[in-house]
């Protein structure tokens, strides 16, 4: 038995849709299926979804001049670093910005995931980066079991299961979502869901940040945006980086 599928919870959407994901049988191309997780998620989480969507298609007409990056996510230690950063690759390959990006983060001693969806979308594959570029893919379980398994603590731990939206609120909130993106967007966002609510948090044990978007800018340094960054989670995670070091720096 992986890793994942060691420990789910009482049933739920989320918990039902991720233990699906691990037998093959979630199709993130399926209308139905997104829907289906979608609703498992919590009322703001529904209503940041369309919200999130539309800042990216703004900046990819305002400021598609410059290399911006997609698909990244950051956990705090609950200090004044960020230690873990994920980079999930689906529609948005690599670019100058990630290698930007992670030239800095390598100066700063953080960990950096890249994870890809199978090409039939039945599980993801992990790999680590160092100063030597990219190590080994592997089964994302393992690579995650292999870096926080702790002597005492199960892992993964529960699929954390929201208490969902009122059905008439989520009902909005989908039809705006499905009538303002495309398929290539639901499935990326149906695989980021995926990704965070079966394997980072259950393993981890905490809850990632995505960014909206990392942009690199004239002068080599990379900008950060994110529309929670006003939340608690936000500041906590965001503090830290208001002001960064242009990645050309020794």
């Amino acid at each position: 038995m992986s890793p994942q599928s060691a420990n789910t919870s009482s049933a739920g959407p989320l918990v039902e849709c991720c233990e699906q994901f691990g037998r093959g049988q979630f199709n993130p191309d399926s209308d139905a299926d997104v829907r289906r997780m979608l609703r498992g998620e919590g009322v703001k989480r529904l209503d940041s979804f369309v919200f999130e969507l539309l800042i990216q298609r703004a900046l990819k007409h305002y400021c598609g001049h410059m290399p911006i990056a997609y698909g990244w996510y950051v956990l705090a230690n609950g200090d004044a670093d960020a230690k873990l950063w994920i980079r999930l690759e689906t529609e948005s390959p690599l670019n100058a910005c990630d290698d930007s990006l992670l030239a800095l983060l390598n100066r700063r001693g953080s960990s950096v995931l890249l994870v890809k969806a199978l090409a039939d979308y039945s599980g993801f594959r992990g790999s680590w980066h160092s100063s030597e570029g990219w190590g080994p893919e592997g089964d994302l379980d393992s690579v995650l079991f292999d870096r926080f398994a702790q002597p005492g603590i199960e892992l993964p731990g529960k699929v954390r299961q929201p208490e969902p939206a009122p059905v008439e609120r989520a009902d909005a909130a989908l039809t705006r979502l499905f009538s303002h993106s495309t398929p290539a967007e639901r499935r990326s966002l149906a695989l980021s869901r995926l990704l965070i609510n079966c394997f980072i948090v259950p393993y981890t044990r905490r809850q990632p940040m995505d960014l909206d978007a990392v942009i690199l800018n004239d002068q080599g340094g990379c900008a950060f945006l994110s529309s929670r960054e006003n939340t608690r989670l936000g500041k906590a995670n965001l503090a830290w980086i208001r002001v960064m070091e242009r990645s050309s720096d020794g």
